[in-house]
């Protein structure tokens, strides 16, 4: 009786719940359309939302066998190092495993607990903004949908969404009452974690506090200044050991060679993402500010001011952080980031301005025909352009994507006989060889407590990138790399920060530079280049020197350098290698795999 009783009063939550675990479930249910489709257990869901095993699975893992400070998930020498970012996120994302839950029921549990808490909160805040119960269910489920991709991968940005939308509902739900003691300290509990939750989040969430108090600074509204002012000083205490930690990062040694491998450029020049999705952003913005300046009905309404304050300073922090580095000259995937919060508070702030617009519909049908049509324009473009961000989910639905599932399925049941052989065998962690950049890698990474030689993932920890490039080396021993095979592997080993970013930018320094003719006034404009160019022959003959003379006659060497146990032969496509030959000993062999021994 009582649950019935707190249903019927709470039936939007229950609404809410409901089609929440319904669209998380509708990818896995899509699957048993397929014909080819085999039931394989608890995974089949976590693979279908997620895909197959991440980055960040390989950073819970390494929490649950010991290592808080996540040194490095894939090289065993550098698992008692520091992470190059905080990661409190990791840990809450590791609770599930550390409880007991296996690694498909940790991903089902997590995907589950920060959905429903997205769009709780989306929920909240669209009902703080005003908008009525039915219109913040519909809002929550639309900003759910286009984030979905993001939200089914752990921790990025499964659990850190919702900490930005907790920080989004606690400002917005101080600044109605910033006198209130249990408002402030739901403010600085939200600020404080958003710095140790994730390096951009703590960006967006001081920057919208420093408009809001430079807004009131001008408005003159004394109060609240006073009391923002009261609420950082609490934040930058309770965030002082993150600053603490930070020093240790980035005095690491290698610190700035990983921050390069991962996308540091030091550049003032913002990049194209600026553009493509703050662009939504002032749409949205300027939608609310025609609507508040020719109307004066509007101007009166102050649960619409409120709302449009809000969603101005939210929007314009997520600009002001993704072209950051036009001022302090050092970008690192800024906007690529950012788009990610663009994209969670977009749906936000346009169902809550349309839900503003159908409930003061007299007063908008008073406005000129002029002013009609551009509110019209704003809002299609801002619908259309949206829209595209939801084939995010409708692609979970789609027949490649079940073929492509059911494939991932069927790779991750190969090599579950060999890593439970090799768990058995090994009870301390061990360095295993993979050829190339195979599928079991991540498996080996996510689901046992071993390591591996090299990995794409090992480079965003902190080494130094002429450790990266030599392992990269070693572990290509079987392939006979050639000169070609090292320059196309180049992002694989050196990241986006050397691969991509750099000549990207030069690029679009040319182009600006010849756009506006500045050759004209003796400055030089340049050709564009490519990565390869760029970086210039040397550093790849170097490289295929290194391989060539130094580390293939002295493959035995390297092996021991770097601790490495097993070789592991995908017989499916590793049909070529003969490890004997190396004086390698087979201790295991399958259907899909052989292990050899490193004598």
């Amino acid at each position: 009786m009582q649950i019935k009783t707190f249903l019927k009063q709470n039936k939007h939550l229950a609404i809410l719940f409901a089609v929440t675990i319904f669209f998380i479930f509708l990818p896995t249910l899509n699957l048993f359309l397929d014909k080819d489709f085999k039931w394989r257990g608890v995974e089949t869901v976590a693979v279908s939302s997620q895909g197959v095993w991440s980055y960040y699975d390989a950073r819970i893992r390494e929490i649950v066998n010991g290592h808080p400070f996540i040194g490095n998930p894939y090289f065993l020498e550098h698992n008692n190092e520091i992470a190059p970012a905080f990661f409190l996120a990791d840990w809450l994302a590791a609770i599930p495993r550390l409880l007991g839950a296996s690694l498909g029921w940790g991903a089902i549990a997590n995907l589950l607990f920060w959905s429903l808490l997205f769009v709780f909160l989306s929920y909240g805040i669209l009902r703080e903004l005003g908008v009525s119960k039915t219109v913040s269910v519909v809002g929550a489920e639309l900003s759910y949908l286009q984030v979905f991709h993001l939200m089914a991968t752990p921790v990025s940005m499964q659990t850190i969404f919702p900490f930005y939308l907790l920080f989004l509902f606690a400002f917005l739900f101080w600044v109605k009452d910033c006198a209130s003691k249990k408002r402030t300290a739901l403010l600085i509990l939200a600020s404080a974690l958003s710095f140790y939750i994730y390096t951009y989040l703590w960006q967006i969430a001081l920057t919208m506090l420093g408009l809001a108090g430079l807004y009131w600074l001008l408005m003159r509204e004394k109060e609240k200044v006073l009391g923002l002012i009261k609420a950082l000083v609490f934040i930058i205490i309770f965030s002082t050991p993150l600053f603490v930690f930070t020093y240790l990062q980035i005095t690491h040694p290698y610190y700035w060679d990983t921050m390069q491998r991962i996308g540091f450029v030091p550049t003032h020049m913002p990049t194209a993402e600026v553009f493509y999705s703050g662009r939504w952003v002032i749409l949205i913005v300027l939608s609310w500010f025609l609507s508040f300046w020719w109307s004066k009905e509007l101007r009166a309404n102050q649960t619409y001011k409120t709302s449009f304050i809000f969603v101005a300073i939210s929007g314009l922090s997520l600009v002001i952080v993704s072209a950051s580095n036009v001022i302090t000259g050092k970008e690192m995937e800024l906007a690529q980031h950012i788009i990610r919060f663009i994209l969670a508070w977009a749906s936000l702030a346009l169902v809550a301005f349309l839900f503003f617009v159908k409930n003061n519909w007299a007063g908008f049908k008073s406005f000129n025909l002029c002013k009609k049509s551009i509110l019209f324009v704003l809002c299609l473009t801002c619908f259309f352009g949206l829209a595209a961000y939801y084939r995010g989910y409708l692609d979970n639905l789609s027949l490649s994507h079940r073929r492509q599932i059911i494939q991932s399925i069927e790779d991750g049941r190969r090599p579950s006989a060999v890593l439970s052989w090799l768990e058995s065998r090994e009870k301390k962690p061990v360095v295993i060889w993979i050829n190339g950049d195979l599928p079991i890698e991540g498996y080996i990474t996510a689901a046992t407590r071993h390591y591996v030689l090299f990995s794409n993932g090992g480079i965003l920890q902190l080494v130094s990138s002429e450790e990266v490039e030599e392992r990269y080396l070693v572990s290509n021993y079987f392939n006979k790399l050639s000169l070609d095979d090292i320059k196309n592997d180049f992002k694989l080993y050196a990241g986006s920060g050397n691969a991509v970013h750099p000549y990207k930018i030069h690029n679009r320094k040319v182009v600006l530079c010849r756009f506006f003719r500045l050759d004209k006034f003796g400055y030089n404009c340049g050709d564009k280049t490519d990565a390869l160019t760029l970086k210039g022959e040397k550093y790849f003959t170097d490289l295929y020197d290194k391989y060539t003379k130094e580390i293939v006659p002295n493959i035995g060497y390297y092996l021991k350098k770097y601790h490495v146990a097993y070789f592991i032969k995908d017989r499916r496509v590793d049909k070529n290698i003969y490890a004997e030959k190396i004086g390698m000993e087979r201790v295991y062999y399958d259907d899909n795999f052989e292990v050899y021994k490193i004598k």
